[in-house]
């Protein structure tokens, strides 16, 4: 008998457990080249031309952005666009990351700033290239930003 938080359900799931002839052992089996999976350390796609897996950024601090949304309404359409933009994007050194946001600045320690919405905004995150993954450490105005104590450093 399958385990039955394996066992297939009635969605169109892309994946799904199969018990094997008799009663054997049971194997997974992807049902589409276009399936999605979650990771515990980062999110990967599986590619169906190539069929390699390519890296996607995950977003982690997402609260912070939530809290700031909730107090600054106008920053809301903003913020979300660049996490969806983020979320997509296949970013393995700090050249990638300046040919999607031409804006961004590097601090040092794998830490970025971004300008949202022209510079009324502005966002500092710590990314994890090697793991697909992108901290958000703080969210504020321009006014805010400038008695920020950051130090900039050097890609």
């Amino acid at each position: 008998m399958p385990h039955p938080a394996r066992s297939a359900s009635a969605d169109s799931s892309p994946c799904q457990w199969r018990s094997g002839a008799g009663g054997g052992s049971s194997k997974f089996e992807i049902l589409s080249p276009e399936a999605h999976w979650n990771f515990p350390f980062r999110s990967t796609k599986i590619s169906s031309q190539k069929r390699e897996l390519i890296p996607l950024v995950r977003v982690l601090g997402r609260d912070k952005l939530y809290k700031f949304k909730r107090k600054h309404p106008d920053a809301r359409g903003p913020l979300n666009a660049w996490e969806a933009e983020v979320r997509s994007a296949k970013w393995g050194k700090w050249a990638d990351i300046k040919g999607d946001f031409p804006a961004a600045s590097w601090l040092g320690n794998a830490r970025v700033v971004f300008d949202i919405k022209g510079s009324d905004f502005r966002l500092v995150v710590q990314i994890h290239f090697r793991l697909g993954q992108v901290l958000v450490e703080r969210v504020g105005t321009h006014a805010e930003y400038s008695k920020w104590q950051l130090k900039q450093g050097k890609p």
